[in-house]
């Protein structure tokens, strides 16, 4: 074993949870792995720099990384430039960190769509959020799939479509989204499908969700079977009897 393997060794058994953790110790035999060639001690350098609060530091790592085409240094790194206070230059890099990412963090993808159409770091740009917000459905996001519905039912950045809007809401719903259940039970009564509404908003009333149960109530109640008239023949009776 090379001595840069070796500190990577010692730099992954000191960072690890247990009786032999040491931070400092972990950031010494990583800074000499990384001194020594080893590239894959940077990103869990640079995630010990950040706990440590060197931030600089940990930002120069996901950076360097980052730019050599790692993803997680990429979220990291725009998770890092995304903070309160940030000016448009630092949220316009994050943005295209979190572009760069999406293809496999779901949390990127969600956040580049939110940026691109709420107008952080860039010109709010419903189109390119709508690709940000698909590829965060597709990893599983509750949040991306309830966007995605808002734009088809809306026509914001895309052709109207509520076939579409209620796929997705019902997408989202399945994951737990409560506003997108809402959004879906609404979008139905607008279609006048007043039964499936009624099924949503008692779901969500039983939940506890005082809207939905007012919601609910605002709903005309389910027609009720007419009484069978009754049969005063003899073959109405016979029939009766015989039942």
């Amino acid at each position: 074993m090379g001595s840069a393997e070796a500190a990577l060794h010692l730099g992954e058994l000191y960072s690890a949870d247990g009786p032999a953790r040491d931070a400092d110790k972990a950031m010494h035999f990583y800074e000499t792995a990384l001194a020594a060639g080893e590239a894959s001690a940077a990103l869990p350098l640079a995630r010990l720099y950040e706990t440590a609060g060197r931030t600089d530091d940990a930002r120069a790592l996901y950076q360097t990384a980052a730019d050599e085409g790692d993803d997680e240094a990429a979220l990291r790194l725009a998770q890092l430039l995304d903070r309160d206070g940030a000016d448009f230059d630092d949220l316009h890099q994050a943005l295209l960190y979190y572009t760069q990412a999406a293809l496999h963090h779901e949390e990127a993808a969600l956040r580049a769509g939110l940026m691109y159409d709420e107008g952080i770091g860039t010109p709010p740009n419903p189109r390119l959020a709508i690709p940000c917000l698909d590829m965060a459905d597709r990893l599983g996001s509750a949040e991306g799939a309830y966007r995605l519905g808002l734009h088809y039912e809306t026509g914001d950045g895309t052709e109207k479509n509520d076939q579409k809007a209620a796929l997705y809401y019902e997408r989202a719903m399945h994951r737990g989204h409560s506003e997108a259940a809402r959004a879906l039970a609404a979008l139905y009564v607008a279609k006048g499908q007043l039964a499936r509404a009624r099924t949503i908003y008692s779901t969500l009333a039983r939940q506890g969700d005082q809207d939905a149960a007012k919601a609910l109530s605002r709903l005309a109640p389910p027609p009720t079977p007419a009484p069978e008239k009754e049969d005063s023949s003899l073959g109405g009776f016979f029939k009766k009897f015989f039942k």
